[in-house]
Parts: C-alpha cells; structure tokens; sequence
C-alpha cells in the first residue's frame, strides 16, 4: 500500500496530466499451495482485492493497474524456498524464466490489460473453478487437504 501512495496519483487532486500504470504481483493458486503456506497464499488473495479496489479508484485519473499472478519464476530465490515442512520445493526448479515473465509484464502493462496469469493450466483452471463454481472449488481443496 505504500508503494501505491508513492506511485500512484491521487485521483482526487490530479490535473490534466492523468495517466500511468502501476503493476501488482499476484498469486493464482491461492488455494493450490502446499500444506503450512496458506498465510502467503492469504496476503497474495488479499493483494488481488486490493488491486481491484485500487483499479476502480484511479481509472478516472487514467492510471491503470495491472495484477501479475504468475506461477512460479525460476529465480536463485525460489530455488532455495522450501514448504511449511522444510522439505525443499521441486516446483520452483520448473518455474518461468524471470527475463521472460519481465518482457510479458512490461507488454500487459504497455497495454492497459487489468490481469496477466502466466501460469499452468491447472492454475487458470483454479481461478476460473473459483469463480465459476465455488463448492466444487472448495471441495477439491478439501480433499486436497485431507479433510
């Protein structure tokens, strides 16, 4: 939220020279995430609410926002990262070039597009269920969390 006060104009003071963009990353498997990561999972599902908030307030001054929810990128970081049981994340290793995701980042930006997912199928898949068909989202997270 700070850097979209620093960022981004105030829609209510700005003169004529309304226009930007301000990109947000993402998450778009909020619910697709190994067991003891939910806490991330919860500020990245946050972040998309905010950014829909935030896109609805500054439209009128010509900024746009765009919400970048990629899988995972192939970074020294990601390498390391490892699940709420220790264990190390396979799934990082297969991630997005970071020099790839950048150059789709700056084109969706460039293009005023609201949402970019670079993700698997089974993640837009994810979100479409989500949006679609809640119970039977929530159901598949159920079994997916041995409950």
């Amino acid at each position: 939220m700070a850097l979209a006060r620093r960022t981004v104009p105030d829609p209510r003071t700005v003169g004529s020279q309304r226009a930007g963009a301000a990109p947000r990353l993402g998450l778009p498997t909020e619910g697709l995430l190994p067991h003891f990561v939910r806490s991330y999972a919860a500020s990245k599902a946050a972040l998309v609410g905010y950014c829909d908030a935030l896109r609805a307030e500054v439209a009128g001054a010509g900024v746009g926002v765009t919400l970048v929810a990629p899988g995972y990128i192939a970074t020294d970081h990601a390498a390391s990262s490892v699940g709420g049981d220790g264990a190390a994340d396979g799934n990082a290793k297969k991630g997005m070039d970071a020099t790839e995701l950048a150059a789709l980042i700056a084109d969706a930006v460039a293009a005023g597009t609201p949402q970019l997912v670079p993700a698997p199928a089974y993640a837009r898949g994810a979100m479409l269920l989500r949006a679609c068909w809640p119970a039977a989202f929530f159901k598949l997270m159920q079994a997916k969390g041995g409950s």
